[in-house]
């Protein structure tokens, strides 16, 4: 399975770990950090609520070290543009502090899902890595939305969800970690796995039903048969259409102006 995703996600199985949601995937990178007194965890006011809660748990859980939660407040509508802008606006004030802290990571959306926005994830990517911060990328919606490159976009954590729009069964998700953090990375749940490498960790982490991630090379399949460009194609422009005449019958407008932010939903 991870050999097949690996191919899809166009990045090394040695660098994907097999989870069964994003909220575990969240926990198992952001709990498994030796968070430092002063850090910082940036993250989107667009962020999912269970990725809120985790990381308000670790500011709550090292209150005693100083590590708090930065949020950039995004609303839209907004341009690509001024998404990045606000971030970048939001590390510079955090860096004219001057108080001895840091941004130690940063969590942003490729696909919100409150409200649907697809965000210039790329950019803020390279924007979060040229201030020396770690980039974890909330994929949860977009593995099968929209084409996912995971060398190309050179983050240094990504999760993403198999049991939404890839169309494998509940719960399947896909995990990145590059090589260069795995040994920092940790289940949730040690077992017999600890210390015996990145893949042994993660192969067998804890006693439940695997049979879930056993469906993902079934949904890989099912988009070969039909082809990745069509699917994405016919899904995006049902949210286009849908999105326009639900307005129109509403007497009300589509939230986003710009159709570079949508994939497959529409608000």
């Amino acid at each position: 399975v991870r050999e097949q995703l690996g191919e899809y996600l166009n990045c090394s199985a040695d660098e994907l770990a097999l989870v069964t949601n994003t909220t575990q995937g969240i926990n198992t990178v952001l709990r498994s950090l030796d968070f430092l007194p002063g850090d910082r965890i940036l993250q989107l006011s667009t962020g999912y609520l269970s990725v809120d809660k985790t990381i308000r748990y670790i500011c709550d859980s090292l209150e005693d070290r100083d590590v708090k939660f930065i949020e950039v407040p995004i609303t839209f509508p907004l341009s690509d543009k001024e998404i990045v802008d606000r971030v970048r606006q939001a590390i510079e004030d955090h860096k004219n502090l001057n108080d001895g802290t840091r941004i130690r990571i940063g969590v942003v959306d490729w696909i919100s899902s409150v409200p649907s926005i697809l965000h210039p994830v790329k950019e803020l990517v390279e924007l979060l890595k040229s201030y020396g911060i770690l980039a974890f990328v909330d994929g949860a919606h977009s593995i099968g939305q929209v084409p996912v490159d995971l060398t190309y976009l050179d983050a240094d954590f990504f999760i993403g969800n198999c049991h939404k729009w890839l169309y494998s069964v509940r719960g399947s998700a896909a995990l990145y970690i590059a090589k260069k953090h795995q040994h920092k990375i940790h289940t949730n749940a040690i077992s017999h796995g600890y210390k015996a490498g990145f893949e042994e960790e993660f192969a067998a982490h804890s006693t439940q039903d695997y049979s879930s991630l056993m469906t993902i090379p079934t949904a890989l399949e099912f988009r070969k048969q039909f082809g990745e460009d069509a699917i994405i194609h016919y899904a995006r422009n049902l949210a286009l259409e849908g999105g326009k005449r639900m307005a129109e019958i509403l007497g009300t407008e589509v939230l986003t102006p710009y159709d570079n932010q949508v994939a497959n939903m529409v608000n």
